[in-house]
């Protein structure tokens, strides 16, 4: 799951989340490295024609998602700094969708206790 919190006011043209209702029933989409705008992640080869961009959020406003569902940033088009908190949670047994194995860099909840 995607867990996406604003810690400020977050308008439409201040990039806010934007996402494809349904599209996780999809499951893994085709997708490349997004090179551009958000490296590190990866972007569908296919805009869905569903895509939408969130309302305002305000502070404490939640959305949560499906990994599978299609989402993104847009850009930030205006002189203010949004903040957000977003955390990722998936089950145990979870395999990456690229070779099918265990990301060995995962944390898993259980072993924060053991970072004293």
């Amino acid at each position: 799951l995607n867990v996406f919190i604003a810690l400020s006011e977050i308008t439409p043209d201040k990039a806010n989340l934007w996402v494809a209702p349904q599209s996780h029933r999809l499951g893994t989409q085709p997708s490349k490295e997004n090179t551009t705008t958000a490296k590190g992640h990866r972007e569908a080869l296919t805009e869905p024609e569903n895509a939408l961009p969130l309302p305002t959020l305000y502070p404490g406003d939640v959305c949560i998602f499906d990994r599978n569902t299609l989402h993104r940033s847009l850009k930030n088009e205006t002189d203010t700094d949004r903040y957000a908190y977003a955390a990722q949670y998936q089950s145990d047994h979870a395999r990456q969708a690229w070779n099918g194995k265990l990301d060995p860099t995962r944390m898993r909840a259980r072993d924060l206790s053991k970072m004293r």
